[in-house]
């Protein structure tokens, strides 16, 4: 995996986010065979070209082209090439070509030598997928590569630390509020809780009861990897309701219900999360109970889209919350 991380800062430079940004592989959109012959090896260049860059920029302490667990967000790119014209070479590599439009970084890029019409589009995503920021960029120049280059990454990157900073205040501010709620998630979930984790109760009835029931596993997955907790096994839980008469395991949806089986079952927590969706947005709750005092300790609500793909990643960002700031 390759990582670019940045030391130093000019004395103009912002303050750096104390977090890894992943970037992603573009995309490319076009109808011509003879951009489609190097498609991978495009999209390949131009992402470690843009981890570069943004290492270059100094936005985040790390920029990488594969996710870690500590990639906060994420940035995904499009190109779209409307109309190409071949010059009849089809493809080659022009090394350490200086381009200052792209934070004067040196460059070592496959090039269409022809003259090309399109836009590329630069989108900065939160955990879950939900949109912070974006930038869309036309280009029409002799060599795409030349357009491709100063389409204007920088001040997309620019965008991205505004709406960063709308989403959640400065860098330092970011950090203070990480430590805050590491420091709350240790006195909440204790020194190795047991946590009972209950059926996601789907209120958006788009999901079918083979993904909640997936959904689910994985959500407890993520807690003991994330948060170092203890959960009970969902077979432990199931045999429980299963003595207790209780009509089924996803019946167990209220408070009572879950509080009096957790008791049951020896567990000092219980986790309740319900699926919520407005329009094209949908959201993931989590409530986590104490038991013995049978309060509400914690609550936390992730955002994202709503498909299958995306809410994998929401339910891992909502476990991440209750970690315990690893």
């Amino acid at each position: 995996m390759r990582v670019h991380s940045m030391h130093s800062e000019g004395p103009t430079s912002p303050a750096r986010y104390p977090v890894s940004a992943f970037i992603e592989p573009a995309t490319v959109v076009s109808h011509d065979d003879d951009t489609r012959e190097h498609e991978q090896e495009l999209v390949t260049t131009l992402q470690d070209a843009m981890a570069d860059a943004c290492a270059q920029k100094g936005l985040f302490q790390l920029c990488g082209v594969a996710p870690t667990e500590e990639s906060a967000w994420s940035i995904t790119t499009e190109i779209t090439i409307d109309d190409y014209a071949s010059e009849n070479v089809a493809m080659m590599v022009i090394g350490g070509m200086l381009l200052p439009p792209m934070i004067g970084m040196a460059w070592s890029f496959p090039v269409f030598m022809g003259a090309c019409e399109g836009h590329i589009t630069w989108t900065l995503r939160a955990e879950g997928g939900r949109e912070l920021a974006r930038r869309r960029s036309a280009f029409d120049a002799t060599h795409c590569t030349h357009a491709l280059a100063s389409a204007g990454f920088s001040r997309f990157l620019d965008d991205a630390y505004s709406a960063l900073e709308l989403e959640v205040g400065s860098p330092e501010r970011y950090l203070a509020t990480r430590a805050l709620a590491a420091k709350s998630a240790v006195a909440v979930a204790g020194p190795r809780s047991v946590i009972a984790v209950f059926d996601l109760q789907d209120a958006s009835g788009q999901l079918q009861p083979a993904v909640l029931d997936q959904l689910t596993e994985y959500l407890g997955a993520q807690l003991v990897e994330l948060g170092g907790l203890r959960v009970v096994p969902r077979s432990e839980v199931k045999a429980r309701l299963s003595a207790e008469k209780a009509e089924s395991y996803g019946a167990c949806y209220d408070e009572a219900c879950q509080i009096q089986l957790g008791k049951a079952l020896a567990a000092e927590k219980s986790l309740a999360t319900k699926l919520l969706r407005i329009g094209s947005t949908c959201a993931l709750s989590a409530t986590l109970y104490d038991l013995k005092s049978e309060t509400t300790e914690l609550a936390s609500t992730v955002e994202g889209e709503c498909t299958e793909d995306a809410l994998m990643k929401t339910v891992k960002a909502l476990a991440g919350k209750f970690s315990k700031g690893k």
